[in-house]
């Protein structure tokens, strides 16, 4: 069985778009019979990471602030895919998924490693987890769309060095083939 964990910024009550996204989302995830915690990141307690790196020196692998965020991360240790649902700002995720991905910094080792040239964290977790993320852009600005994109590809570079499918898309044009691309991605 496919373990998932779902961060979900996306506001369901505020744009029927963010609820189809996670409609065809859930149906894909059924249909691949997963196991998944969906974690809707506004209904938690999420602080911000104050940089004191406790995550590396004092509880490595957990974060030393005692918030909701130990438990996403304890999921994600034991997750095949991590699905990031967010909107986007300035090319950048929404600032609650921001501060959730910032939170992330205990599933990486305090020491680097260079691949291809690309210097990155030595991850804390021996295996693949696949990245999906999904991002509505209603900017206006095509580029920041593109800049997201990029931004995923690093994050998933730098946290799992493991394959990754970024999905942008406008609430003006839905977001048709979002379910097959997913399931795509997750059967390739």
């Amino acid at each position: 069985m496919k373990n998932v964990v779902i961060l979900n910024t996306l506001d369901n009550n505020a744009n029927s778009m963010h609820m189809t996204i996670v409609d065809k989302l859930n149906k894909v995830l059924s249909l691949e019979k997963c196991d998944v915690q969906h974690y809707k990141i506004q209904d938690l307690h999420i602080m911000s990471c104050v940089g004191c790196f406790g995550c590396w020196v004092k509880t490595p692998g957990m974060c030393s602030i005692v918030d909701d965020s130990n438990d996403i991360i304890n999921a994600i240790k034991k997750t095949n895919y991590l699905v990031l649902l967010s909107t986007i700002m300035f090319g950048s995720y929404s600032s609650d998924m921001k501060k959730i991905i910032d939170r992330l910094a205990p599933l990486a080792e305090p020491f680097f490693r260079q691949i291809d040239g690309i210097t990155q964290h030595v991850p804390r977790i021996n295996r693949e987890v696949r990245i999906i993320a999904i991002g509505v852009n209603d900017t206006g600005q095509d580029k920041y769309g593109d800049v997201f994109s990029l931004l995923v590809e690093k994050n998933a570079q730098n946290f799992f060095n493991s394959r990754h499918i970024c999905l942008v898309y406008k609430s003006s044009v839905g977001c048709k083939g979002l379910g097959d691309k997913i399931l795509s991605f997750m059967r390739g």
